[in-house]
């Protein structure tokens, strides 16, 4: 009958009891020999405050502590008592050995002044943590390979058990300055790990004999360590991993469990039997920060080329735009569904892209953490354009699927690749949020049929994310949110979030700025409190004025979160469409990014962009996102819906549901959008006037736009 991991350690326990009493029976003579019994005895003062001077001492303590106690009961319980019993007797016969006449004297134990020098780089963040391997490997080389994977994470590795001769480069007992440190060629003499952290706890820690609480806190939030468990569970190896986890340190094991047996946080099982999953389930365990590797592209990657420009006549290729599709879409996995670290490019690299090429790109970023949160999501996908734009070189806007980025040809010769975004994007995603995510991996796509396959799934996760919004009004919250995402290129612009009005790139919503706030108090999504209403039709409130004053370096005093005509919002120049009256039409019009015909305003979608972007607060012009002219605060205090008389067709055609439904809300007909004029009808205001009066368009009955 196979044997759970708790019957493991009881035996194992129970074992190691046995040879620690038959080792004070062997040893009575020993009397009142005096030791040091922080020295031998660290985890015995510290956890009971029982000052074992001497053989009698330390006998009388073991004869009343080394019976099993009767008050667990869960299998947790269980597992955790049996792990102090463990530690007590393994410790014990340590001290028996020291004292023992001929015994092998303190070549056992890492000095004090080793203990002093791991103790202080721990705490000053030189090493990250504290791995003890105790075991042996089933492959030779994984073991090799999972030692020095750890010591070049910045990790101490303590080896115990059969991993020490399987890992080559173990040449002494005490290697700190390498990061490597062999305690014995058994599973058991990982108890000087757990001895040597309580007396870095003496040392540093300010913990006095019977502090036991200290200890733990100390164990937990000073001096983070973790064990890896390799191969079948032997039963003392069973025992000193419970050990471990009785001081609050998790064991990752290499073999599979039951789910039952798992304990979330303390016992866990990697479920790819490779070193890195064994690192990172650690890592993720414990919540520990590790270095990361310095970022090795050819080009330099600073957040002052943060709204570099590069001109079309410097690009060697640019992906997105008018003519091919680009996109990015952020996926939090599960730990089963991401190979952290990965970069997989798919499609041409950029040496087989021909100069000036419009090139269809694709980027998906997966992020795993157990820290992370749904909500999170949308801003993370956000960074990816903060992130592009701090690369030397780089010039990226916009966001989800209507994305452009440039690499300009200088870059191209400075050796920068498509595999360099990936590795850009994995740098600072690990090291801006490695507080929340534990693993990374990056997907770019440069095939065209891969691309607009993906784009696909990518839209659907949009609209999904978006629904999230659906019920929730400005009305019922008290606080709106800044977005000063897009400040590096257009300095005053600030976007007010509400719960019916995200930002312009389409990108972030009110949720998500809400989320970003979480992560970040001090980052660009701030709180406002509505306050005091100085005009509920048009959107103004007395806070968000102030606001908006201070962080558009006061070039904006008020602003009208409800209208087009009157003081209304800025806009940047990453909006998805944009939005132009028509006082001939008495309405206005809206042209998406992708459009590049001409429209009844007389300028093309650059013109206008170039006309209301950068910051400015243009009335009867205004930078808007898709989702928000179907909101219930589309323009209301203009007319809302019922002016908008001319869409390009494309976006038209792929809100017509959702306008279609708004529209019978506002009762202005159940098929709204066919009187609606776009590019097939007309581009200028004289084309469009006679379809839209055929039509009886509803903004004819409304008051002079202007």
């Amino acid at each position: 009958m196979v044997m759970t991991f708790r019957q493991q350690a009881e035996q194992g326990a129970q074992k190691l009891v046995t040879a620690a009493g038959q080792q004070l029976a062997q040893d009575n003579m020993l009397g009142t020999r005096k030791m040091d019994f922080q020295q031998w005895l660290p985890l015995t003062a510290a956890l009971s405050g029982n000052q074992c001077n001497d053989y009698d001492a330390l006998a009388q303590y073991f004869a009343e502590n080394h019976v099993k106690k009767t008050q667990a009961s869960t299998e947790r319980e269980l597992i955790l008592e049996a792990g102090w019993r463990s530690l007590m007797a393994a410790e014990t016969c340590q001290a028996l050995r020291a004292m023992a006449p001929g015994g092998v004297g303190n070549t056992d134990l890492l000095p004090d002044n080793v203990l002093r020098k791991i103790g202080v780089a721990i705490v000053d963040g030189t090493m990250a943590a504290i791995a003890i391997i105790c075991g042996t490997s089933e492959d030779d080389i994984v073991a090799s390979n999972l030692v020095e994977e750890l010591r070049d994470k910045g990790i101490l590795v303590m080896l115990a058990g059969g991993i020490v001769e399987q890992y080559s480069g173990n040449q002494s007992l005490a290697q700190a300055d390498n990061h490597i440190i062999p305690l014995g060629k058994e599973a058991v003499h990982a108890i000087h790990a757990f001895t040597a952290a309580a007396r870095i706890g003496f040392l540093l820690g300010n913990i006095v004999p019977g502090d036991r609480d200290r200890l733990l806190t100390f164990l937990a939030t000073r001096l983070p360590a973790f064990v890896i468990s390799l191969g079948s569970q032997q039963l003392e190896q069973a025992a000193v991993c419970a050990g471990a986890m009785s001081l609050g340190i998790p064991v990752v094991s290499d073999q599979p469990l039951p789910p039952e047996e798992e304990i979330a946080g303390l016992f866990e099982t990697a479920r790819i039997n490779n070193g890195s999953e064994l690192i990172n389930l650690a890592i993720e365990m414990k919540e520990i920060k590790v270095k990361v590797t310095p970022l090795q592209i050819p080009i330099k990657v600073n957040p002052a080329y943060e709204g570099e420009i590069v001109r079309k006549q410097d690009t060697w290729v640019e992906f997105g735009g008018n003519k091919v599709t680009a996109f990015e879409w952020l996926q939090m996995v599960g730990k089963e569904d991401i190979d952290d670290g990965r970069i997989t490019v798919i499609g041409p690299e950029i040496n087989e892209i021909p100069e000036g090429s419009e090139w269809p790109l694709g980027i998906v970023v997966k992020v795993y953490g157990r820290k992370m949160q749904q909500d999170f999501v949308g801003i993370m996908e956000r960074r990816i354009h903060y992130f592009i734009s701090y690369g030397e070189g780089l010039w990226h806007i916009a966001g989800r699927d209507l994305v452009r980025m440039r690499i300009s040809k200088e870059a191209r010769q400075q050796g920068f690749t498509i595999r360099d975004i990936g590795e850009l994007l994995l740098h600072m995603f690990r090291t801006t949020f490695g507080t929340i995510i534990n693993r990374v991996e990056i997907i770019l796509y440069t095939d065209a049929h891969v691309v607009e396959r993906e784009v696909k799934a990518a839209r659907e996760f949009y609209a999904i994310r978006d629904q999230h919004l659906q019920g929730i009004t400005d009305e019922m919250v008290d606080t709106f949110y800044s977005c000063t995402l897009c400040q590096s290129h257009s300095p005053n612009h600030v976007c007010i979030l509400t719960p019916e009005r995200g930002g312009l790139c389409g990108a972030v919503t009110w949720l998500d700025a809400r989320a970003s706030y979480e992560m970040n108090p001090v980052g660009p999504n701030q709180p406002i409190c509505k306050g005091e209403c100085l005009d509920a039709t048009k959107g103004m409130w007395k806070n968000v004025n102030e606001y908006m004053c201070q962080a558009s370096n006061r070039t904006v005093e008020e602003v009208n979160l409800y209208t087009v005509m009157d003081r209304p919002v800025t806009s940047c120049g990453c909006f998805e469409a944009v939005m132009a009256v028509l006082p001939q039409a008495n309405g206005i019009m809206i042209a998406a990014r992708d459009y590049s015909g001409e429209t009844p305003s007389g300028m093309t979608f650059t013109q206008l962009m170039g006309t209301c972007g950068g910051g400015v607060q243009i009335p009867g012009f205004l930078g808007v996102s898709r989702r928000f002219i179907t909101s219930g605060k589309f323009i209301p205090a203009d007319g809302g819906l019922a002016r908008l008389v001319w869409m390009s067709k494309e976006l038209k055609e792929s809100l017509r549901a959702e306008l279609n439904e708004r529209a019978k809300k506002l009762r202005l007909g159940d098929n709204f959008v066919d009187s609606i004029a776009d590019e097939t009808t007309g581009v200028t205001e004289e084309e469009i006037l006679p379809f839209l009066q055929e039509r009886n368009h509803p903004a004819f009955k409304l008051p002079p736009i202007m």
